[in-house]
């Protein structure tokens, strides 16, 4: 459990970072925002191809999504099958948009049997900083 929570500080970080250059100069209403996590342990014999399609998805939803704001998959530095998404939506809508899209789906459909678990939680964003952006 320690190191989930180490990882996850270490994702918080790098939302934020991202958040200042997506968003730098704007006011963001942290209540309105729709945060979630996500801890996957993935079958090491299948951990590159799990790789692949996380990053082609990722790479579509920021891109092709205005709602997700940042999506983050960071992996145990001892056990790289031991991985935490830690992800930001503009709201609940957005989360929503995002699961139904497309591109989700097929990444649900080429990883559902390359998992060994999944603990998925909504988070609540109790304070966010970053320079540059302005959480209210």
């Amino acid at each position: 459990m320690k190191q989930i929570i180490i990882l996850a500080v270490g994702v918080c970080i790098g939302v934020l970072l991202s958040l200042v250059y997506a968003n730098k100069d704007k006011n963001i209403d942290k209540s309105s925002l729709s945060v979630r996590s996500a801890y996957i342990e993935i079958m090491p014999e299948k951990l590159d191809e799990f790789l692949q399609s996380v990053k082609t998805g990722m790479k579509t939803s920021v891109q092709s999504e205005d709602g997700v704001l940042a999506l983050y998959a960071i992996s145990d530095k001892n056990d790289p099958t031991k991985i935490t998404f830690f992800e930001i939506y503009k709201d609940e809508a957005a989360y929503v948009s995002h699961i139904g899209s497309e591109h989700f789906k097929r990444y649900i459909g080429q990883t559902k049997d390359l998992v060994t678990k999944k603990v998925l939680s909504q988070v609540e964003a109790v304070e966010l900083q970053a320079k540059g952006v302005k959480f209210e």
